[in-house]
């Protein structure tokens, strides 16, 4: 009977020690599939994030095209106004030169100092009847220059 005692007792260890397996085999199993089940929300959620990125880099760059065409349209606005504001001066300005030297060649002579200084008293008084005109852009002062280049040239080669 001791040898019978012996064996049940081998068995009862040999079948806790297979049910401690199977525990243990049930809980590696378990946090296998939690780990997966975690691996793939990971996953759902970093191509969901990546999609929003994407439509967000997306909406991002149509809105800067969009920006980008706002903003040429805006300086085309600008440089038209800027040419025909500009353009009612400068006929003026070319009107008043021809008279002035018609006045010069029909042999109407005054001092040459005097006539420059009307010229620029017409510039002056053409500028403060608009007050709009007083803020000017760097074109607008390259054509002043220019004018004033040519009209002074105009008014030395004709005086």
């Amino acid at each position: 009977m001791a040898l019978r005692e012996l064996v049940n007792i081998e068995r009862q260890g040999a079948d806790a020690v297979y049910l401690e397996l199977e525990k243990e085999r049930s809980a590696a199993a378990t946090a296998s599939e939690e780990a997966m089940a975690m691996v793939l929300r990971l996953q759902n959620e970093k191509s969901l994030i990546d999609m929003e990125a994407k439509q967000y880099r997306r909406l991002a760059e149509e809105k800067q095209i969009h920006d980008q065409e706002v903003i040429q349209s805006l300086r085309w606005i600008v440089m038209k106004h800027e040419s025909e504001r500009g353009l009612p001066l400068l006929e003026d300005q070319l009107r008043y030169f021809r008279r002035k030297s018609e006045v010069c060649v029909k042999g109407d002579e005054g001092d040459e100092s005097e006539g420059f200084d009307e010229s620029l008293n017409f510039f002056n008084s053409n500028m403060e009847e608009s007050p709009g005109d007083a803020l000017i852009s760097s074109r607008d002062i390259d054509r002043h220059r220019y004018v004033t280049t040519v009209s002074s040239s105009l008014f030395f080669f004709f005086f």
